[in-house]
C-alpha cells in the first residue's frame, strides 16, 4: 500500500466551518471530508475541472449556487439509478408474472407494504 503524503492548506474561517458541518452530518472527520472533497474533484474531467475554476473566479454566487443545484441533482440522480438496480436484483419474476390484473397488482403492492412495516 502506497503512503499517504500530506498537503496542508489554509482556507477561510466559513469554509472551516461548512466543512465541520458536513462532517459531524456524515460522522466523519474534516480529514476524511477534505480527502472526499479533492478525490471527487480530480476525478473530473479536466475541462469540467478548469469550468469550474472558471466560474469561481469569473461567475456570480447566482451562478455558483445553480451549478451546485446542478451537481447536486446528477448526484441524486445516480444514487436513484444505484437504488434501482438494488430493488431489481430483489424481485421475483416469475411472482410478477402471475399478477393479470391491476387488482392483483394492487393487491401485491399492499401485502408488500404490509410486510416491510
Amino acid at each position: 500500500m502506497p503512503k499517504s503524503k500530506i498537503i496542508s492548506t489554509s482556507v477561510s474561517p466559513e469554509l472551516a466551518e461548512q466543512i465541520d458541518q458536513v462532517a459531524k452530518l456524515e460522522n466523519q472527520s474534516r480529514a476524511s471530508v477534505i480527502r472526499g472533497a479533492i478525490e471527487v474533484m480530480t476525478a473530473l474531467p479536466v475541462k469540467a475541472l478548469s469550468n469550474i475554476f472558471d466560474l469561481h473566479q469569473q461567475g456570480t454566487a447566482e451562478d455558483r449556487e445553480i451549478l451546485y443545484n446542478d451537481i447536486a441533482r446528477a448526484f441524486l440522480h445516480h444514487q436513484y439509478r444505484l437504488g434501482q438496480r438494488a430493488l431489481a436484483k430483489t424481485i421475483d419474476q416469475k411472482f410478477l408474472d402471475t399478477l393479470e390484473t391491476e387488482e392483483d397488482i394492487i393487491n401485491a403492492a399492499i401485502a408488500l407494504t404490509k410486510k416491510s412495516v
